[in-house]
């Protein structure tokens, strides 16, 4: 009998390689999304004495029904974490491998993603808003990371968990985001994406008395808080807000198929939407903490 042997990559047949370079592709369907953990920075406001042409120049694809604010207030781009930091586990970082690793693994890794099609589905003068697709778009990496590969996400589709880090960084009201086509400088500006804050157990701990006090607190909940109040002032052009637990237990309503559920990946694992009542404290039937905090 033949000794087992194992056959160095680059020996195997193409199609095989190329199979397997398919295989560690991350799955992207309209019910297997990414879940993205990601800085933001402010869009710097124009200038009163600014040509608004500079302003709407850079822009393409848009909601024509959306008010655009001139001055550029509340708009945000995103940023991706530093590799070292905790919460490097986006889902973006699964497709950093295939993106470094050779010219045949970043061809599948295009394929994967259909960036021929996109582009020519941008090029093409009949077609409508780019805001309403879900189109790839290119976040800037860390600005300590050299030759950092393209970091994809799809800005109508993934999760993106805030890094509340540095509060004063953050906008206190409006969160729209600049998303660009690809890694190119034409930005979609889309009120309706979908944004997060991973909860902290602490914030159920000596919670303020009034709304007010909770607002003018310099904490992620305080944040929060005037986010929310922010987007239901403005419902019709405000993000998607999530929150993130990733320790709470939780119990199946009867007739949901799990099968059929939007599932949410990082390199950690799945997350899928869970109703507050759904929540569990324990074994017992009480809400888990996160939902009380939200009631």
């Amino acid at each position: 009998m033949a000794e087992p042997s194992f056959h160095p990559f680059p020996l195997l047949p193409p199609e095989l390689r190329a199979k397997i370079w398919e295989a560690a592709c991350l799955p992207r369907t309209g019910t297997q999304r990414g879940l993205h953990y990601v800085d933001v920075d402010r869009v710097k406001p124009l200038e009163c004495d600014d040509d608004c042409e500079d302003f709407f120049g850079n822009m393409e694809g848009y909601n024509p029904i959306i008010e655009l604010e001139y001055e550029g207030e509340g708009y945000v781009t995103l940023r991706a974490l530093k590799t070292n930091q905790q919460d490097m586990r986006s889902a973006y970082m699964w497709d950093v491998g295939l993106w470094m690793a050779c010219k045949e693994s970043r061809n599948v890794i295009k394929k994967h993603l259909d960036l021929d099609g996109w582009v020519a589905f941008r090029n093409d003068p009949d077609r409508f808003g780019l805001y309403e697709e879900d189109f790839p778009s290119a976040i800037v990496p860390h600005k300590d990371e050299k030759g950092c590969p393209m970091i994809m996400v799809t800005p109508n589709n993934d999760i993106f968990c805030i890094n509340t880090s540095d509060l004063r960084s953050l906008p206190s009201f409006q969160m729209k985001l600049y998303a660009p086509f690809l890694s190119t400088r034409k930005f979609t500006p889309m009120a309706a994406w979908n944004m997060a804050l991973e909860y902290d157990p602490s914030w159920n701990t000596s919670f303020p008395r009034n709304l007010g006090r909770l607002k003018n607190e310099k904490s992620a909940r305080g944040l929060l808080a005037n986010w929310l109040e922010g987007f239901l002032d403005d419902f019709r052009s405000a993000p998607t807000f999530w929150l993130i637990d990733k320790n709470v237990s939780w119990v199946t309503r009867p007739g949901l198929d799990l099968g059929r559920a939007t599932v949410y990946r990082d390199c950690d694992g799945d997350y899928v939407e869970v109703h507050w009542d759904d929540t569990r404290s324990g074994t017992g039937r009480a809400k888990g903490a996160v939902a009380k905090f939200m009631t």
